[in-house]
């Protein structure tokens, strides 16, 4: 079985100890274990990064400037797509996109078109939301129906002058939506 790990971080906060201690699991049980990530944590990560530096502040004033996480990197993600057809995994974690390194439309729809079975690991809400990471923070349930006007368009993720919430929450349902075989894993 081969598996690969997506996410903004290795090794470093909780998301990366949750990436880390995943890839140890894999490997000491002879699963073949890739991970891609958007910043070097240590020269002994078992890495591969997306993007680099110029890219990662590209895509932070791309994404401030028009309020969109995750629509930037089209190259990085391009090659990190070629990577992925030459080692042919079954499993693909999604874990943290919103860390100006990944253009999830092209990806998904990769994943989606390749069939690839797809495991989403919400460390926080930005998955299912149009913007915000945590809905809780306001009591906003605009994702139940469908995000718009944005209340926390200034913070997390910050906007300067856009809000495109709206656009991004249709996106998401129909970009995962399009997944075939798509789980969603929920951590506390």
């Amino acid at each position: 079985m081969k598996v690969v790990q997506i996410n903004a971080v290795y090794g470093a906060s909780s998301v990366g100890r949750t990436m880390k201690e995943m890839h140890e699991f894999f490997t000491s049980n002879e699963i073949e274990s890739h991970n891609f990530y958007s910043v070097k944590t240590s020269d002994s990560d078992p890495y591969e990064i997306i993007g680099g530096e110029l890219d990662h502040k590209i895509h932070g004033f791309f994404s401030r400037l028009f309020g969109k996480q995750a629509y930037f990197s089209y190259f990085p993600t391009k090659i990190l797509i070629k990577k992925l057809n030459e080692i042919e995994p079954d499993v693909v974690i999604l874990r943290n996109f919103h860390s100006n390194y990944i253009h999830m439309p092209l990806l998904l729809k990769y994943l989606a078109k390749a069939d690839i079975a797809t495991i989403v690991v919400l460390h926080d809400c930005w998955f299912f939301t149009g913007h915000c990471c945590h809905y809780t923070e306001i009591c906003c349930y605009k994702w139940q129906t469908e995000c718009n006007h944005c209340p926390l368009i200034h913070t997390n993720n910050k906007s300067w002058f856009f809000d495109n919430s709206h656009r991004i929450f249709r996106d998401k349902k129909r970009l995962f939506g399009a997944i075939p075989h798509l789980t969603v894993v929920g951590v506390s």
